[in-house]
């Protein structure tokens, strides 16, 4: 079964699922028995918009993939902006699948394809998160937005989140952060700056 969200109400994906409901978090929800995939879906322009934002890393804080659509004429028409956000979703698949599909229709048999690997057991391997190191899921999709900081990797953000419990928690405390092992004085400044630059 595929669930659409009801704010996803482009006629082609309306017509192609049909199944439509309020979620929560993401776009679509496909669910076999007890296992479910939970996929949110952008066009570049919205990941571009999301990122200025600040928003995009807590959007995907709760789902399994991030499915950005894009065309020739829309990487033409913010080629400017580009570079940074590819950096960015080049981090993000860190963490999780990051997909890239060319149109609709090509989302379209995106997600139907999924389905079936869900039902065949076949995308386990694309719901465990990849960062090398020992966090839980929800501590490695947490670890995702701590690696948006300059000079913080995947095994700095672990250490992070080791030592604070929380992403929350991480942020309060980010003057503190050269005092934990391996994190210096300059690698706190600039992640000091930077989030306040930022967020204020």
């Amino acid at each position: 079964m595929i669930i659409r969200d009801t704010r996803e109400n482009k006629e082609k994906l309306v017509q192609a699922f049909p199944k439509a409901y309020c979620l929560p978090h993401g776009d679509y929800l496909i669910m076999i028995e007890d296992r479910h995939f939970l996929i949110e879906r952008k066009s570049l322009s919205d990941a571009i918009h999301s990122f200025h934002q600040k928003r995009l890393d807590e959007q995907i804080l709760h789902v399994d993939a991030l499915l950005v659509e894009n065309n020739w004429y829309t990487l033409k028409k913010y080629r400017h902006q580009t570079e940074n956000i590819l950096k960015h979703l080049n981090r993000i698949s860190l963490a999780m699948p990051v997909i890239r599909t060319e149109s609709v229709n090509d989302t379209i048999w995106t997600i139907y394809r999924l389905e079936e690997m869900l039902r065949a057991n076949e995308i386990g391997q694309l719901r465990k998160p990849i960062i090398k190191s020992d966090l839980p899921d929800d501590m490695a999709k947490q670890a995702l937005v701590l690696m948006g900081f300059p000079g913080i990797g995947a095994e700095r953000a672990g250490t992070l989140l080791r030592a604070y419990g929380t992403l929350e928690e991480a942020i309060k405390n980010i003057d503190n952060w050269y005092l934990l092992n391996g994190i210096s004085d300059g690698t706190t400044f600039k992640a000091a700056t930077f989030y306040r630059t930022r967020v204020g």
